[in-house]
């Protein structure tokens, strides 16, 4: 949470989803249990909106106020609790999961606090829903190999992030800083590419450590990233970028609300309740109009060898292997050729083949 301050919020919230979820167990089926449930997801979002966008809405407000010469109201100015929107997100799968019937209503508070407050993924996901863990909150199979396997998927996400997404996005500050009008191609390509790298290592990065945190505590998590950039259409993609937040989506919005089923008006209208760096629309368009040759030429004092050193080819290189397929797959033909043999080389060869998977 950051702050001790915010711990009477997240418990008093905690209580109020428990006694909801309770009630929603108990008449399930019933309109008084759709009402309770609409209550509490209700007072879920009204939380998170009050704390992260109360400011935005007084100063938009206050805009409008001006255009009447009425004096402008306070803008609030409040602390973000961290993880708030992964704590929503909780709760509100909480909730439907127990309307649904999909899992069970928990009856001891502490089991509830667990699945809310698991601290693996409260920042940067996955997105757990909770029929996913409901089981392993009470009961989980501890095994060293378990925490080993833990302990290395989290050692892959530390890399991604510390060695890849930090020293590409070193290069992409950089090359984004430049002024629009002595922007090359060269340098546009290079730039796009490294923000592509940075934003996926970063991502998968974390959410790699989150997986492997929770495996160390007898937790599985889902996957939350199926090598996105070798997607063969925008739908594949968005499947596979952030899978937890996109199945989150589908199966607590998307489809309640109609899904595909609906008349093609409201399918578009429930796609968009949804990479570029570029900070204005002529930065953006500098960005294409270079890459498309179409930029100044290649100057003397913004070159491609100024920014692309051999610590930055080598975390690009890297990123680019990492976000696809292929490694594990060579690890994993490897790893089948060798187990048969036996012997300490072939069990040389399958410990090197985990290693390069764990680089995948």
């Amino acid at each position: 949470m950051g702050e001790w301050a915010f711990l009477p919020w997240l418990l008093g919230s905690t209580a109020v989803n428990y006694l909801v979820a309770i009630g929603i167990d108990r008449w399930r089926g019933q309109r008084r249990a759709r009402l309770l449930l609409a209550l509490g997801i209700t007072v879920d979002l009204s939380l998170l909106l009050v704390f992260k966008y109360a400011g935005f809405f007084t100063e938009n407000l206050n805009l409008v106020l001006a255009l009447a010469q009425v004096g402008p109201l306070p803008v609030p100015s409040l602390a973000l609790p961290l993880g708030i929107s992964f704590f929503t997100f909780h709760k509100i799968s909480y909730k439907i999961d127990v309307a649904r019937g999909v899992a069970e209503v928990r009856r001891d508070p502490l089991d509830l606090l667990l699945y809310i407050l698991l601290f693996p993924q409260l920042i940067a996901g996955p997105i757990v829903r909770y029929h996913d863990i409901a089981a392993e909150l009470v009961e989980r199979d501890h095994r060293l190999e378990e925490f080993a396997s833990g302990v290395r998927r989290f050692v892959l996400g530390f890399g991604k992030k510390m060695l890849v997404a930090n020293t590409v996005a070193l290069c992409a500050d950089r090359i984004f800083a430049i002024p629009v009008g002595q922007l090359s191609g060269g340098l546009a390509w290079l730039g796009i590419a490294c923000y592509t790298i940075q934003i996926y290592a970063d991502f998968s990065g974390y959410s790699d450590m989150a997986i492997g945190l929770a495996r160390m505590f007898g937790f599985h998590f889902l996957e939350n990233f199926d090598y996105p950039y070798v997607a063969r259409s925008i739908t594949d993609f968005w499947r596979r970028w952030h899978v937890s937040l996109s199945r989150w989506f589908r199966d607590y919005l998307y489809i309640p609300l109609g899904g595909n089923r609906v008349s093609p008006g409201r399918t578009y209208l429930n796609l968009v309740t949804v990479f570029f760096r570029a900070e204005t629309l002529l930065q953006s368009f500098a960005f294409l109009r270079a890459m498309a040759g179409l930029g100044p030429a290649q100057g003397a004092e913004h070159t491609v060898a100024r920014y692309l050193d051999r610590s930055m080819a080598l975390a690009l290189v890297a990123g680019v292997i990492a976000s696809t397929p292929l490694l594990p797959a060579v690890a994993a033909a490897v790893g089948r050729r060798v187990s048969t043999a036996g012997g300490p080389r072939a069990r040389l060869l399958v410990g090197g083949a985990r290693a390069a998977a764990l680089a995948g």
